[in-house]
Order: structure tokens, then C-alpha cells, then sequence
């Protein structure tokens, strides 16, 4: 096993409450969160696979929001990436 290396690796990205705005809007305001990514990966002579996660939990939160009510009447609210999973194989020649 030593001349073919697993490695997992567990990330976690807490991000606390902010605000989108410069006037603190509560409108453009994104509760606290924390994203969880995990993946294994396994090395075998020039090969290399990995299995890869992101936003585990599917955490629901915004990337960007915008408090148009006063002049489109409407708020505007880009969502973050959802869960996702990946496979990558890789040769090294």
C-alpha cells in the first residue's frame, strides 16, 4: 500500500453572516453557512482516480442578492452551487 498512495481529504468552508450591501440591507443579507467537500484519491503507477464531493449536505445559501423592491419592486437572488459529485481519471504519460 505504501507504493500506492490513498489519500481523503475533508474540507469544510464556514462562511458567518454578511451583508450585500454597504447599508445593511435585511434583504441583502446571507445567513451564516459552512459548505462541506470531501474526496479520495487513489495513485496507482501513472494512474490516478478520484472521487470527489462538494456541498455535501446541499446547504442552500446566496451568492449574490440585490434589493431592487424600491425601483423594480422585485429582489434579486443568485443561489450558490448546489451538491455535486465527480469522478476524474487521469494517466500520466
Amino acid at each position: 500500500m505504501a507504493n500506492h498512495p490513498l489519500t481523503t481529504q475533508l474540507l469544510v468552508n464556514y462562511q458567518s453572516d454578511y451583508y450585500f450591501d454597504q447599508n445593511q440591507n435585511p434583504y441583502a443579507m446571507q445567513d451564516n453557512y459552512s459548505i462541506f467537500n470531501a474526496n479520495i484519491h487513489y495513485q496507482h503507477d501513472n494512474w490516478a482516480v478520484a472521487i470527489w464531493g462538494k456541498n455535501l449536505f446541499g446547504t442552500q445559501y446566496s451568492h449574490l442578492k440585490f434589493d431592487l423592491s424600491s425601483f423594480l419592486g422585485m429582489l434579486e437572488d443568485f443561489k450558490g452551487e448546489g451538491r455535486r459529485f465527480g469522478l476524474d481519471i487521469s494517466y500520466q504519460f
